[in-house]
């Protein structure tokens, strides 16, 4: 196997899905890097195609090119990650790495709900082109933690007891 970049937006389960895949296949893990022309080696990335970062589309079309497996990952349930995104910035005293436990309504947002989905819109919106250019399929969240429709037959088995919302309700998802 030649490496496995995840494209995805932000609270799609990337980070998790990118280091259980890493310790499968032995791969050094490298989530959300700044730049992406000095990573040489075939490993486990994970991209957020952020405004913020020192990479176009375009050249995450010609770094796609390096790997034999490329995710391009979002969820179906919006506001859920929307939330999910509130909530992670809500954390006043959240340190990297740090996993916190969270129930919905219980953290002080920092933006309204309305900021983060249009954040996610536009995410999306890149990903959507990655796809077409791509010609690569979009999977879902819901799809690979719930269904274990996992592309390309890798082997991730996902430990549920580790999510970080604390309630999950049984309602339809919610799409914008």
């Amino acid at each position: 196997m030649e490496g496995i970049l995840i494209i995805s937006g932000p609270r799609t389960g990337s980070t998790y899905l990118g280091n259980e895949l890493s310790k499968n296949y032995d791969f050094k893990f490298i989530s959300e890097p700044r730049e992406i022309k000095h990573l040489k080696k075939a490993k486990c990335i994970k991209l957020i195609p952020f405004k913020t970062v020192d990479y176009t589309l375009d050249d995450i079309v010609d770094f796609s090119k390096r790997f034999s497996n490329i995710i391009l990952l979002q969820r179906k349930d919006k506001i859920a990650q929307a939330e999910s995104w509130q909530a992670l910035h809500g954390m006043k005293y959240l340190k990297q790495g740090d996993h916190l436990k969270w129930q919905a309504g219980t953290i002080e947002p920092k933006y309204p709900l309305e900021f983060y989905v249009d954040k996610i819109k536009y995410l999306d919106e890149k990903i959507e082109w990655l796809s077409k250019k791509l010609n690569i399929p979009i999977s879902f969240y819901e799809d690979i933690y719930y269904e274990g429709k996992v592309p390309y037959d890798l082997i991730f088995k996902p430990d549920l007891s580790k999510r970080l919302r604390q309630e999950q309700k049984k309602k339809k998802q919610r799409y914008l």
